[in-house]
């Protein structure tokens, strides 16, 4: 990201020659950036004390992503979804009086108007209807099994929003003009709900009378929602930091947004929910092996992870630690997965019960053989798809797996490789702890999907 006049604009990514001359987006300055992040800090406080106030910030993100999907410039729409997929968890910190499953229903609606608008550019673009395709033989079930009831709409709406909102954000992607892109603001609409996300685990940690620490995951430190959630979301803030700041060439803004992400992970860490945080690492380290060919952003990136290793290892972590009396070490140094493999061995078993279609989608939790683990929903994507999907759910993630390493050969060069490679991970770590409780796992998984070949120089223009 270079500057031009103290606006920040994407160049660390190759870009391809301009196809026609178009009026150049408002571009966000510096101070405008920290400045909505500040706003937004300040926006969740009030939430949390008017719910309300929440559902019509909710309603009008939803409006203002379907007037994009439907103006003159429907590529902006895909900030309108960062921003959404960065909001739902806020939403839901400060009990919105909303749809528990807005954030994906609302992801799925202004995509699939962008979809209408704009149709499918390219062959990628077919390829999630095959993903999706593979889900319907395990949704009959279900039908068959509990009829045209509440009980069935719930399971599937429960279980296949994430998954709809995943094949939907794919085939949106996928059908981007990236040219019309800025990846920065993609990064920022994530930060800004994230960053009043982090106010009130923050405002919860800084005014709690007193803290109780254990080996379990923390409500106080996690904003009085949810350690699970708001860890994820933490962690992917922290990754967007990194990313915002590697595509900026400027030392002060880089050292801005590599201290945000670690604001973030150190507000992570102090949720105690491990998932968020173990993904973010290494998808830290991924993003480290594909950026280190270019010395000029390799190095600085490298520079700034070794410091703040060395801060967090050699400084914060040990007082941290001695602040909830030993329980921070223990807890991260702890193997245990809060009963998600004995939960994910008993779905396998039940794949290979039924191997063709599965028991059906939701009714995994009441199908088990132990009685221990009856009416608990699966936290791993995957076991919960081979259960409740059989083959057929087998197939559903080979065509997943298929469609991201097709984006990962066909990126042009190590740095987008390095985005495609790190969101998955982050995607795919999170679907093994949380299953698809959020909307953001669509949503980057999209941004992974992009035509990033529409980076490259065109033949003409290396000639």
């Amino acid at each position: 990201m270079s500057t031009v006049d103290g606006v920040l604009t994407s160049t660390a990514l190759p870009r391809a020659p301009a196809v026609r001359a178009r009026r150049p987006a408002r571009a966000l300055t510096l101070h405008r950036f920290l400045a909505l992040l500040a706003l937004h800090g300040a926006l969740a406080l009030v939430f949390r004390s008017v719910p309300q106030l929440a559902a019509l910030h909710a309603l009008a993100a939803i409006g203002a992503g379907l007037w994009l999907a439907c103006s003159r410039q429907p590529d902006r729409v895909f900030y309108a979804a960062c921003y959404i997929a960065g909001s739902e968890v806020l939403w839901r910190m400060t009990q919105a009086p909303i749809f528990w499953e807005t954030g994906k229903y609302a992801v799925t609606l202004i995509l699939g108007v962008y979809i209408a608008r704009v149709g499918l550019r390219t062959r990628f673009s077919l390829w999630p209807l095959a993903y999706l395709g593979f889900l319907v033989p395990g949704a009959l079930v279900t039908l068959q099994e509990l009829g045209f009831s509440g009980a069935s709409r719930d399971a599937l709406s429960f279980n296949l929003s994430g998954p709809i909102s995943l094949g939907v954000c794919l085939t949106a992607f996928a059908s981007a003009d990236l040219r019309k892109i800025r990846l920065s603001r993609l990064m920022m609409n994530l930060l800004w709900p994230i960053g009043g996300i982090a106010t009130l685990a923050a405002y919860s940690t800084l005014t709690a009378s007193a803290i109780e620490f254990s080996t379990e995951s923390n409500f106080t430190t996690s904003g009085g929602y949810g350690p699970n959630q708001v860890s994820a979301i933490l962690s992917i803030g922290a990754l967007a930091g990194v990313l915002l700041a590697l595509l900026d060439t400027r030392r002060r803004t880089a050292l801005l947004c590599y201290g945000l992400a670690a604001g973030l992970l150190f507000q992570a860490v102090l949720t105690f929910s491990r998932g968020g945080v173990f993904a973010v690492l290494v998808c830290l380290a991924v993003l480290m092996a594909h950026y280190f060919w270019r010395p000029d952003i390799g190095l600085s990136y490298l520079i700034a992870v070794v410091l703040i290793t060395v801060i967090a290892g050699g400084w914060l972590m040990p007082r941290l630690n001695s602040w909830t009396g030993g329980a921070l070490a223990e807890r991260y140094a702890s193997l245990d997965t809060t009963h998600r493999s004995e939960i994910a061995s008993e779905d396998v078993e039940l794949f290979f019960d039924h191997p063709v279609a599965g028991v059906g989608v939701g009714l995994a939790k009441s199908k088990r053989k132990s009685a221990r683990y009856l009416g608990i929903a699966p936290h791993t994507e995957f076991s919960r798809v081979l259960a409740e999907h059989g083959s057929f759910g087998v197939l559903a993630l080979l065509a997943l797996a298929a469609m991201t390493a097709a984006r990962y050969v066909t990126a042009p060069s190590f740095l987008t490789k390095g985005w495609v490679c790190s969101l998955t991970v982050w995607c795919l770590a999170t679907m093994s702890v949380s299953a698809m409780r959020l909307s953001i796992l669509g949503v980057l998984f999209g941004i992974a999907y992009l035509p990033w070949q529409q980076l490259a120089p065109s033949k003409e223009a290396r000639s």
